[in-house]
């Protein structure tokens, strides 16, 4: 029987996930964001606009004028935090993991092992197409959302990541055991246990 052992992890010889290579994503991907973002600004402003100047007409225009303003900085400053963020976007597909890398002022990195997917989506919108660009999506069991989405592929080599994704999920299925067999293995053990006990009881009599 192996001895049990419960050493002290040392945190200094651990791995740094931070000193790893990351990639960037594809510079054309910036388009998307620019182009959601003027979609968003220009349906908020019209509709603000629109409930200032034809549905609160007992407000002074003063107070409609400085609201715009204000709502209007507010665009800019987050226009400006969504654009700093994209220079964040990066990945990595590590030997038994991938990593995904985004944020400005609160910098997240995500790393899902391999063994936890369970499938992978490529998506693509039309705008995308157009650019020739799609996003990966990773799903794991712990999650009914995906897990990470990494967009701003080139279309070719987000194909190429599903396919390789896809093959580590079926070795990952093909290397468990399963139901059946854990059940068998728990059944032999058992029995094994049974009769071991059998011929201790029989040669004490």
């Amino acid at each position: 029987m192996d001895s049990f052992t419960n050493q002290t992890i040392n945190f200094q010889e651990l791995p740094d996930y931070k000193k790893t290579t990351l990639t960037p994503i594809a510079k054309r991907y910036k388009k998307i964001v620019i182009f959601n973002l003027i979609l968003s600004n220009v349906i908020l402003l019209g509709l603000t606009i629109s409930v200032y100047f034809f549905l609160l007409d007992e407000v002074e225009t003063i107070y409609k004028l400085g609201g715009l303003f204000i709502l209007f900085l507010i665009l800019i400053l987050f226009d400006f935090f969504t654009l700093m963020a994209f220079k964040r976007k990066s990945y990595a597909f590590r030997a038994q993991d991938v990593i995904y890398c985004s944020g400005i002022l609160t910098i997240t990195h995500e790393i899902v092992p391999y063994n936890r997917l369970q499938h992978v989506v490529l998506k693509q919108g039309w705008f995308s197409r157009y650019l020739g660009l799609a996003t990966i999506e990773c799903f794991t069991a712990a999650s009914a959302n995906n897990e990470i989405a990494i967009p701003g592929l080139e279309l070719e080599q987000a194909e190429q990541i599903k396919n390789m994704l896809l093959n580590k999920i079926i070795k990952t299925d093909l290397n468990e055991p399963t139901f059946e067999t854990v059940l068998l293995e728990e059944f032999t053990h058992l029995e094994n246990d049974f009769s071991h006990q059998k011929k201790e009881i029989d040669g004490t009599n």
